[in-house]
């Protein structure tokens, strides 16, 4: 696959199919290219979960899905990492889509929260009714 600064990668998490990471990517040259990926299973050397990777060892444990291409520049990019280095990964508030969708396009946004959320409040929705018909 030929990466771009700047694509957004989204992949499916191997042992968890329902669940997808996101990763930004950055070519420094023809041969070299990293991702920056924010992930709760592994800490860099600031103590924050911003990870740099090689595609090789990003997709170990996920399957490409589909890529999404942006303008986004190599100083851009790092900036945002350097300022967030250190921050720890939070499921609610700092996951790997709040961490691409802020550098992308300066929204911190979650939309598996999202869905999960919704999928949520439909089942208490459910079982709600269903407690109240049998009253």
């Amino acid at each position: 696959m030929e990466y771009k600064t700047g694509d957004i990668i989204t992949a499916r998490v191997k042992n968890h199919r329902w669940l997808f990471h996101k990763a930004i990517v950055v070519r420094i040259n023809d041969r070299t290219v990293l991702l920056l990926h924010n992930s709760p299973n592994s800490k860099n050397e600031y103590g924050g979960n911003l990870l740099i990777d090689t595609p090789e060892d990003f997709y170990k444990s996920r399957e490409f899905v589909y890529l999404e291409h942006t303008n986004l520049t190599v100083s851009e990019i790092f900036r945002y990492y350097h300022e967030m280095k250190r921050k720890a990964f939070n499921l609610l508030f700092y996951n790997c889509e709040h961490f691409v969708s802020m550098i992308a396009y300066n929204v911190k946004k979650s939309e598996q929260l999202r869905y999960w959320f919704t999928v949520l409040i439909f089942i208490a929705c459910i079982i709600f009714i269903v407690k109240k018909s049998h009253r």
